[in-house]
């Protein structure tokens, strides 16, 4: 299902598809792009149709095929508790209680013999963090070599969450 993304729709390509949307020039495959919907299933040969264009979720020949993943879909979604069904709404409901969005811990850092640790209590936190005056971030992974000199920059975050607050400190402190 097409929606509108603000940088995309900048990009030369999309303007290029839009005017040939508009002229009606797009192919019945280069339309599929634009459609307003989806069907609630959908089946591919990804072997022979890596492109995935003909929708084979209709064809008598595959309904045994569709069972079986409908089946395996329905599984899936039970043993690992995905949340993918039902409203957003209800979905923040059970992340944000009293529609509060939560905020991510304040990372923990630690320094022992010239390495750096970084953990947070949010579980499922990204941690980045930035060395002196180096001007992007990393996402720590594992202990870091310092320069004992230098200050680090450190934040959280959890998707759906607020980011921590960005803290700064120094080997040396």
């Amino acid at each position: 299902m097409f929606l509108h993304v603000a940088y995309r729709d900048q990009q030369p390509i999309m303007q290029e598809l839009y005017r040939l949307r508009d002229e009606g020039a797009l192919s019945r495959a280069q339309a599929l792009w634009f459609r307003d919907s989806k069907p609630k299933e959908e089946l591919f040969d990804t072997e022979n149709d890596s492109h995935e264009l003909n929708d084979l979720a209709e064809d008598p020949a595959h309904q045994e095929k569709l069972k079986e993943l409908r089946e395996e879909c329905v599984r899936w979604i039970s043993a690992t508790n995905d949340k993918c069904i039902g409203p957003e709404t209800e979905l923040l409901k059970s992340y944000w209680p009293n529609d509060k969005q939560p905020r991510t811990d304040i990372p923990l850092v630690k320094f022992k013999n010239g390495l750096l640790s970084i953990s947070c209590k949010t579980e499922g936190a990204n941690i980045g963090y930035k060395l002196g005056e180096n001007e992007s971030w990393d996402i720590y992974t594992e202990e870091v070599q310092l320069d004992p000199e230098a200050d680090i920059k450190v934040i959280a975050h959890r998707i759906g969450y607020e980011p921590s607050a960005e803290i700064t400190v120094n080997p040396t402190d």
